[in-house]
């Protein structure tokens, strides 16, 4: 039988320095981003090819920056819209309309071939934008800039702008809701949970001290995300990382109801990091979908086939939860009620 593991509580502290609720805003107040070095900006975003994105330049603090918006469907309808955040590099962007390979593909073009408005975001410092790479640090007002933008889009619901992202992305996505009530859900694929000063001078920047590292961590923030945020990761990636800060539920039975709890974390049924993108696993989950309830909010229980680890040993499917309007929005559009359990 299929299991769900979800994490349900989380630590009353992480550090003597951490205490439950302890906002990302509250730590680093009067800190600035603590770099000491950084990459110089880079070149400007490719234009996309008719019919995919258009290029556009959201207003965010450091100046208009550079985004890949997916084109208006058709109709007068609002639609659920998500801010995606690439792995890598988050701080520019590039091609995300070829066909990759699945074993690394990082398009996210799940989201819009699934009529979900895709918005492709770069940051401070990347490409041609202004401003300077923070890595981690100012980036957040600059994703929840994004997210504005996105809300004043004529063809966007306000009420239902999603946030995600892959690995560096995904960091960011974590940080990011310890900071904001905007989004309505973020899914975080493969995030890291302390950034090293090894990660950062990937990410293009030098950071002075531990205490800078501190104030990047989305291990120390979980517990100030108000709003629902999933984690997805491989067994061999970085989820033991953040499941050594929650205590465990037994495996067990999909409760009968959606548990309430603001975070919850799934094993992906996926072994490695990489495998953990949204790309692979996306077109799958309305495989095996169960509807419920909760607190007014359609969720689903959706499948993912689970494929062989690199060793050759099977790999057990497992369940991730995810909001509706994310994943069948031709079933659930936006002006049909929710369903009764």
């Amino acid at each position: 039988m299929h299991r769900l593991i979800v994490l349900a509580a989380l630590l009353a502290a992480l550090t003597t320095a951490h205490t439950a609720g302890h906002s990302l805003a509250d730590a680093r107040r009067g800190h600035d981003a603590g770099v000491t070095g950084r990459s110089e900006s880079g070149d400007a975003p490719q234009t996309p090819p008719p019919g995919t994105f258009n290029l556009v330049r959201y207003p965010a603090p450091p100046g208009d920056l550079a985004a890949y918006l997916s084109l208006p469907p058709k109709g007068s309808a609002k639609h659920p819209a998500i801010v995606w955040i690439t792995g890598g590099d988050s701080a520019a962007i590039g091609d995300m309309w070829s066909e990759q390979e699945p074993k690394n593909d990082q398009t996210a073009s799940a989201f819009r071939k699934a009529g979900i408005v895709l918005m492709v975001i770069s940051l401070r410092g990347g490409n041609d934008n202004p401003g300077e790479r923070e890595g981690l640090y100012g980036e957040v007002e600059d994703v929840k800039a994004a997210g504005d933008y996105l809300a004043r889009q004529p063809y966007v619901d306000p009420a239902r702008i999603y946030l995600g992202g892959h690995s560096t992305g995904g960091t960011l996505t974590l940080l990011t809701m310890a900071a904001t009530t905007q989004f309505r859900a973020a899914f975080a694929f493969g995030p890291m949970a302390t950034p090293s000063r090894t990660y950062m001078a990937a990410l293009g920047v030098q950071v002075a001290s531990q205490e800078d590292l501190d104030r990047r961590a989305p291990i120390r923030f979980l517990s100030a995300i108000a709003t629902p945020a999933f984690i997805i990761e491989g067994e061999d990636g970085n989820a033991k990382a953040f499941a050594a800060s929650r205590q465990h539920e037994p495996e067990r039975p999909l409760p009968p109801r959606l548990p309430r709890k603001p975070l919850h974390r799934a094993r992906s049924g996926k072994r490695h990091h990489r495998q953990t993108n949204p790309q692979r696993h996306r077109p799958r989950l309305s495989d095996r979908v169960e509807r419920r309830r909760d607190g007014g909010t359609v969720q689903v229980l959706a499948a993912l086939s689970g494929t062989p680890s690199t060793e050759g040993t099977p790999v057990k499917p497992a369940y991730i939860l995810i909001d509706v309007e994310t994943v069948l929005p031709g079933k659930i559009g936006a002006s049909a009620p929710p369903e009764s359990p």
